[in-house]
């Protein structure tokens, strides 16, 4: 444990020479990079979650356009 002890007294040095301006703005910065991977990330989510829904509605219209186009043909006979 001997030999951590100069390793102790320049971390200490280090700290002291930090401000409390300096050590809010290294918090904001850390913070800032968080939040911006955060962004990123939801976005892609997003937008891959936009193109499923697109691709859902696409297929739920044609299905419905079928069955409506169907339902036509099939009563054209009892409108006679």
């Amino acid at each position: 444990m001997l030999f951590l002890l100069p390793a102790a007294f320049v971390a200490k040095a280090a700290i002291a020479t930090l401000t409390v301006g300096e050590a809010i703005g290294i918090g904001a910065t850390v913070f800032g990079v968080g939040a911006g991977i955060k962004g990123a990330v939801d976005y892609r989510r997003a937008k891959r979650l936009i193109a499923e829904a697109e691709e859902e509605y696409r297929d739920m219209s044609s299905r419905i356009r079928r069955r409506a186009l169907r339902l036509k043909k099939n009563s054209a006979a009892l409108a006679s």
